[in-house]
């Protein structure tokens, strides 16, 4: 597995165009995927960064969507692993 691409510090800044932050959480995304696969909750959340990008998000907009999302998708997981037992 490669390095978890999500802990480095983001090279934009407050002042980045929406432009440049879509392009940044792209490129993170593609690097997470590459190296923890697609089932993977960094994945996830990489995924939900992009997204928040996209929605032209500050980059604390960002940050928060992404965990906000992250975390109702991993409590959804929980409750359909809760159901499917017997």
């Amino acid at each position: 597995m490669g390095t978890l691409a999500l802990n480095n510090p983001p090279v934009i800044g407050a002042s980045s165009t929406h432009k440049e932050r879509v392009a940044y959480y792209e490129g993170q995304f593609s690097k997470v995927q590459a190296s923890f696969g697609a089932k993977s909750h960094y994945t996830a959340h990489a995924f939900f960064q992009l997204q928040g990008a996209i929605m032209g998000k500050s980059i604390k907009g960002i940050a928060d969507y992404a965990k906000s999302q992250a975390d109702d998708l991993h409590k959804e997981t929980l409750m359909a692993v809760d159901e499917a037992q017997p």
